[in-house]
């Protein structure tokens, strides 16, 4: 008597996870082809874009006139400036306690990643296609942020945010965390058309950006959440 044909594994394995299998496959060959045109696009078209040199960077400062009183002795008579009122303060003059604040505030891996939260990035990427986190968890870090208010580029695309991390990745290889945090903390926004942490004291404490308290220090820089 003749022995039936055993079906192969392919049959015998239910139809569902049969579909399953084929788009897992289809899945992988597009991410694969999406994959190498995005690198080859990176290469060709956004990887040559012009490095960001903090010593070259474009940004306006208060001019402050000073006079002489009856003893002799200087005084500040006037403050001139335009649309941003900004004074540069050396990084020695800054409170660590400020710098801690920022770093726990805006980017609490800054001491360790090499100028990008690779976590955080794809975090941020996964969300937007999977919302798992409530409204849009940001993925830039410190140096990235610097980079943004450097050149101005904030429009919210890929192409923006690929060439930002590759200024980022090549500005922390041409500069030291600290220089970084210098030029952060003289460019970010705190309010009243002013930039920077030195200006800010003035105006929200009238002191000198190194006397602040912790307390001074941390509302300040809360200030970029919600200026």
């Amino acid at each position: 008597m003749a022995k039936s044909a055993r079906p192969n594994r392919l049959e015998r394995l239910p139809k569902v996870w049969y579909n399953l299998g084929i788009a897992l496959c289809l899945g992988i060959i597009a991410a694969c082809v999406i994959g190498c045109a995005l690198t080859v696009y990176i290469f060709k078209y956004i990887a040559d874009e012009p490095v960001v040199d903090l010593d070259a960077a474009q940004m306006s400062y208060t001019t402050i006139l000073y006079g002489k009183d009856a003893n002799g002795n200087d005084i500040e008579m006037e403050r001139l400036h335009g649309d941003v009122n900004r004074i540069w303060v050396d990084y020695d003059d800054i409170p660590e306690d400020m710098v801690n604040a920022a770093i726990a505030l805006e980017d609490k891996r800054f001491r360790e990643h090499q100028g990008v939260d690779w976590k955080r990035t794809i975090a941020s990427a996964v969300n937007l296609v999977i919302p798992i986190y409530e409204g849009t968890p940001g993925g830039s870090t410190i140096t990235q942020q610097l980079i943004k208010n450097i050149t101005g580029e904030k429009d919210f695309s890929v192409e923006r945010k690929i060439k930002e991390i590759f200024r980022a990745l090549s500005l922390e290889k041409s500069n030291s965390k600290d220089q970084i945090m210098e030029a952060y903390l003289n460019s970010i926004h705190l309010g009243w058309n002013t930039d920077g942490v030195q200006a800010a004291a003035n105006l929200y404490f009238g002191k000198d950006v190194s006397q602040l308290s912790i307390a001074e220090s941390a509302a300040l820089i809360a200030i970029t959440q919600n200026p």
